[in-house]
Formats: structure tokens, sequence, C-alpha cells
């Protein structure tokens, strides 16, 4: 009994170890890629760019026109203003069956609370003997509930 107790346990082991060594290789593989990706982008971006100025007229053919601007406007600084909700992360769905959830637990709660503190058994209740008195309060207090629900709506 022990040695198969053994053999599983070490395969379990051993069955870890391969499965940690694997993930192991798996990130840095992926890292590798990603930095050779990144490297390889950042090169042509910089390609691109020193296109780009090497194609656009230098600031001697600037008309004589626009030289004469002035180069430093006066810039007054505008305060931004967002509302506080573009700041908020939106909520994930599990997030928001939960709140839902809350709010509709704590509604329930308020309305028996409050129909509770309203309802009073009628007096052959106080006492349930036979089963035809408890039938009797059953439907009485499906009865008042009901109506209570039919006047709160």
């Amino acid at each position: 009994m022990w040695k198969i107790t053994f053999g599983v346990a070490s395969g379990i082991v051993l069955a870890g170890i391969i499965i940690i060594f694997f993930f192991v290789f798996l990130m840095s593989a992926a890292s590798r890629n990603s930095d050779e990706a990144i490297n390889h982008a950042l090169q042509e971006y910089q390609s691109q760019i020193r296109q780009i100025n090497a194609s656009h007229p230098s600031a001697a053919s600037i008309s004589p026109s626009l030289r004469h601007y002035p180069s430093s406007l006066p810039i007054e600084p505008v305060p931004l203003t967002f509302p506080d909700r573009a700041f908020l992360i939106p909520k994930s769905r599990d997030e928001l069956v939960r709140e839902n959830s809350k709010k509709a637990y704590v509604k329930v709660r308020k309305e028996v609370a409050d129909f509770k503190s309203q309802y009073k058994k009628p007096p052959e209740c106080l006492d349930m003997q036979t089963s035809a008195i408890r039938m009797y309060c059953a439907n009485a207090y499906i009865k008042a509930r009901e109506a209570y629900e039919a006047s709160n709506k």
C-alpha cells in the first residue's frame, strides 16, 4: 500500500517540476521574442523619423513672411476639468451583479421588515392546533401580503 502511495506522490511531484520548468522556458522565450519585437519596431520608427526629417525642407527655405512671426505666443494655461466619472474604472460584470444583488437584497429586507411591522395575526392564529387553522393562517398571511404589495405599488 505504501509503495503505491509513494509512487503516486513522487509522480505528482515530478509532474509539478516538469510543468514549472515548461512555464519558465515558455516565459523566457516569450520575453525574448517581445524584446526583439520591441527593438525591431523601435528601429523602424527611428528610420521613419530620419526619412521624414530628410524629406522636409530646412528652416532656411521658410518664406520670409513666416520668419517674422513671433516665436513665443502668450499662452494662458487652461485648467482641465474632467467629470469625476471620467477617471472611474469600469466595473466588471461580476461587480455589477454583486452590487445590484446587494441593493435588491436590502430593498427586499426593508419591505419585509415594513410588512412585518404592520401585519397583525388574526387571534385564531396565536395558537394553531389543527391543520385547518394553520391553513387559514397561511391564507390570511398571503392575503395580507398581497394587499400590502398592492397598496405600496
